[in-house]
């Protein structure tokens, strides 16, 4: 069993680093991935000029349909040199990491209750 485990272990790791070699390389594609991208990115440029509220029956007509945040720390992140192609990706490809380990860890925690426990955080993290 223990060896089945190290194999199993070892072919993780592997496909681990096939998936991070695939996501630099897709942080650092010098050309836009999906249509949306140069959207986001003109409008990381344009959000905190005046035209970002602008009126949508005025040329050019730019539509936020994000919250402001992520655009917010493109630019912060962009502001450094950093192409906002690249800022954009990296953000999502984090963003994204930090939304799947807060699942597994949800789903462990979830796994390893008995049948006393009813939601994570629990009871005692929430009293005042």
């Amino acid at each position: 069993m223990a060896g089945l485990f190290l194999v199993l272990v070892i072919l993780y790791v592997i496909r681990l680093e096939l998936v991070g070699d695939y996501l630099i390389d897709a942080i650092r594609y010098p050309s836009g991935i999906k249509y949306g991208e140069g959207i986001d990115w003109q409008q990381a440029l344009l959000m905190f000029g005046d035209r970002m509220y602008g009126d949508i029956n005025r040329y050019p007509y730019i539509v936020f349909n994000y919250p402001p945040f992520y655009r917010t720390v493109v630019r912060a992140i962009g502001s450094f040199g950093v192409d906002y192609l690249a800022a954009g990706r990296a953000v999502s490809v984090v963003a994204t990491g930090a939304l799947a380990l807060l699942v597994g860890l949800t789903a462990m925690r979830a796994a390893s209750c008995s049948s006393m426990c009813t939601a994570w955080p629990s009871r005692d993290a929430m009293r005042w």
